[in-house]
């Protein structure tokens, strides 16, 4: 096996447990919005959210990947939000937004795009595009 071989293999791994994280998560982002439509609350909390962009971003030791986990927090939270939306939608009977999308963000934080990942695998990669200075999260096809 050769050392690129390996280190795909890494990633594999690496996905398979961010697959699961992933899904308990969103278990229980599925009991948050139960509770904030039992007890009339907003779908967005700003404040929340920074906090805990503020507070996870500590765990990431490696400077040059901050930047990059600060947006990778804020398209969970997008998705979450997204999902929560359509769960309300779905109790109404109206048409949700697709769920499978994310966002990607220019690292100064200005301008914002959106992908629809149908047909698209759970596993995320990171690319950054250098010369347009834009992190994209984006989806990966599973081949």
């Amino acid at each position: 096996m050769t050392d690129l071989e390996k280190a795909r293999q890494t990633i594999n791994e690496i996905d398979k447990k961010m697959a699961l994280l992933f899904e308990e998560r969103m278990e229980v982002i599925k009991q948050v919005a139960e509770y904030k439509k039992n007890h009339g609350l907003q779908i967005t909390d700003a404040n929340r959210e920074e906090i805990i962009i503020n507070q996870n971003s500590k765990y990431i030791k490696n400077d040059d990947f901050k930047s990059y986990y600060i947006n990778f927090l804020r398209s969970n939270i997008e998705i979450e939000r997204e999902g929560f939306r359509g769960e309300m939608l779905a109790r109404r009977q109206m048409p949700a937004r697709p769920l499978h999308v994310i966002s990607c963000r220019c690292r100064n934080g200005k301008g914002m795009c959106r992908i629809s990942l149908e047909n698209f695998a759970l596993k995320i990669c990171i690319s950054t595009f250098l010369k347009s200075n834009i992190l994209l999260l984006a989806a990966k096809e599973d081949t």
